[in-house]
């Protein structure tokens, strides 16, 4: 079984990983939008990890008991049940 890892990379173009030998990835674009109006939606953000994997739709909630805190993308299915896809 072939094991697939992610890894961030040198300036100069070569994979690097880390000091225990895990390969790792750099978040290389932040992007959120501040809501107002609602009642624990305070924002939508998009991370861009090592300028090719992409992750949008990532809400940022604050509740009352919790404080702040965020939910990954998901979409209503068929059945009416939420599933995440991200």
């Amino acid at each position: 079984m072939q094991k697939y890892a992610l890894y961030s990379r040198t300036p100069d173009g070569k994979p690097q990983r880390n000091q225990k030998g895990v390969n790792r990835m750099n978040i290389t674009k932040i992007t959120v939008k501040k809501i107002e109006g609602q009642q624990t939606l305070r924002g939508v953000a998009s991370v861009v990890l090592d300028d090719e994997i992409k992750i949008r739709d990532i809400k940022i909630l604050e509740r009352e008991n919790v404080g702040m805190s965020i939910m990954m993308p998901n979409k209503k299915v068929a059945d009416g049940k939420y599933v995440g896809y991200a």
